[in-house]
């Protein structure tokens, strides 16, 4: 029987390609992994000063590993993964081998035997840690200029309140009085006068009415005194009318350290501004809401209505002043927003804020 040229080389070379492949990934890669079946234990790390290595089995990878703030996110990914029998693709946080906080975006593949069970988990993970703190920088610095304009704004607007509140409100205040006076001063049986006076002094009522309310919105009190969640909710009671009603949401964790001031009053201006748009301009909307809420590392805000929703071409260039301002806010801040029709009628904007990472 002939030899098969093929044969005899056949180990080594497979052994020479593992080899390759080995070095491969050492030269591709900043970590190298694998993983039991079920992602119980961690078989080996190479972490090249990255990470801690890991040469023995360990059932406490994710301690060892992940961020306890991060680990209910990546326990959840590998469960759809198992599931799925898909790849594991996913960026999050990791403790670098210094003890500090880095990022990875990690890639793991399931490993079959001949029936196509899943036997192991070889996975890969490239250091976006560099990248992430880059980013956090140039938000930071988006945050810093978004601040100072903001705190620029306000201050203009508190000027414009006391001149409201105590120039013109006590002025027509002055008048309605004076008003008053002359009922007692100038009596007339005569109808037509005293009707005349009497609607003089509604409207100057309602005058002094719009004029406290604009001065409260112009500053508002209720985000200082009680914080974000019950300011969002008196908005949300304000803007209800007869016609419109205005369903309030709002989800934020009782701790929320990255969730500054700043950021607050940013969220109400926006909230604001997104259910005056409503009123103005949902012509025949019965229903609006508005959800406030936070997902880790971002807080997210959703209004949406059953008005006509926006004109076509409306929608890429923004469908008012005061939504391109929002745009212009939201990308200040980092983040990104979504405007729409809904599927029957009404509009929706959403957007998404990111939070300081802690």
């Amino acid at each position: 029987m002939e030899k098969d040229p093929f044969a005899e080389p056949a180990v080594p070379a497979l052994l020479h390609s593992e080899e390759e492949f080995r070095l491969f990934l050492a030269a591709s890669f900043d970590i190298v992994y694998k993983m039991s079946a079920d992602w119980r234990y961690m078989y080996r790390l190479v972490g090249k000063t990255f990470l801690t290595d890991t040469f023995a089995p360990t059932e406490t990878w994710l301690t060892s590993y992940i961020p306890a703030p991060q680990q209910p996110q990546v326990l959840d990914w590998i469960a759809q993964a198992i599931q799925s029998q898909s790849m594991f693709d996913h960026e999050h946080q990791v403790f670098q081998a210094d003890g500090s906080v880095g990022w990875v975006h990690s890639r793991a593949v399931p490993v079959r035997n001949a029936e196509g069970e899943i036997t192991e988990w070889l996975g890969t993970a490239i250091n976006t840690t560099p990248r992430r703190r880059a980013e956090q920088a140039l938000l930071e610095q988006q945050q810093a200029v978004f601040v100072a304009v903001q705190e620029a704004e306000e201050a203009e607007r508190k000027r414009i309140a006391e001149n409201l509140h105590n120039g013109i409100g006590q002025l027509l205040f002055a008048v309605k009085l004076r008003l008053e006076q002359s009922r007692v001063l100038l009596p007339t049986p005569n109808a037509r006068v005293d009707a005349l006076r009497q609607e003089t002094d509604e409207l100057l009522a309602d005058a002094i009415r719009q004029v406290r309310t604009i001065s409260h919105e112009l500053v508002p009190m209720v985000l200082e005194e009680f914080g974000l969640p019950a300011a969002v909710k008196d908005l949300c009671q304000k803007m209800s009318g007869v016609v419109l009603r205005v369903k309030c949401q709002v989800h934020l964790d009782e701790e929320l350290p990255s969730l500054t001031g700043s950021l607050q009053l940013a969220l109400y201006r926006i909230a604001q501004e997104l259910l005056q748009n409503v009123v103005k301009h949902a012509t025949g909307a019965t229903h609006a809401s508005l959800e406030l809420e936070n997902v880790p590392g971002f807080v997210l805000l959703r209004v949406e209505d059953n008005g006509p929703g926006f004109a076509a071409d409306m929608l890429p260039a923004g469908a008012s002043m005061g939504l391109r301002h929002i745009r212009d806010r939201v990308t200040l801040l980092g983040g990104t927003i979504e405007v729409g029709k809904m599927p029957h009628s009404g509009a929706y904007v959403r957007l998404r804020l990111p939070v300081p990472m802690g």
